[in-house]
């Protein structure tokens, strides 16, 4: 069975013209490859999805705590004080008069060379004058 040059033409431009199913698939992966690359390059081009950083919002009284700290509070140490100080914070517990009584009393303890352990009385004045402070509480007027 041999072939003419008629028809070998004639079976080549045949062959050239069929798309099989292979090229067909090839092309479909190209241009969906295509498409998500340009949805990822949207994506870094938008921001790449990172939100904004959360601004940090400091806590009161870690505040004053870190200032509490920065002075020699001898007795007491960092959650000490900040136990201390919430105590002192919390109107449930303590009223403003209680408040500013108990600053009173340490005070005079502070003062009073005869009291036992004048390091406590100096760490308490600091920790109930910071809560005065932050409560907007005026002191006694006898401290």
């Amino acid at each position: 069975m041999s072939l003419t040059r008629s028809q070998i033409f004639t079976r080549a431009r045949c062959f050239a013209a069929c798309q099989s199913g292979a090229v067909a698939t090839q092309a479909v992966f190209a241009i969906l490859a295509v498409i998500a690359l340009a949805v990822v390059l949207m994506f870094f081009a938008m921001g790449g999805g990172r939100a904004a950083p959360a601004p940090i919002v400091a806590d009161p009284v870690d505040l004053a705590v870190a200032e509490l700290m920065a002075r020699p509070i001898a007795r007491f140490d960092a959650v000490q004080t900040r136990v201390r100080l919430v105590r002192h914070l919390d109107p449930a517990q303590r009223s403003d008069a209680q408040l500013r009584n108990a600053h009173r009393i340490w005070v005079q303890r502070a003062a009073d060379a005869r009291y036992d352990d004048p390091v406590l009385a100096r760490d308490m004045v600091a920790i109930i004058a910071k809560a005065l402070a932050m409560r907007g509480v005026a002191p006694h007027p006898d401290a």
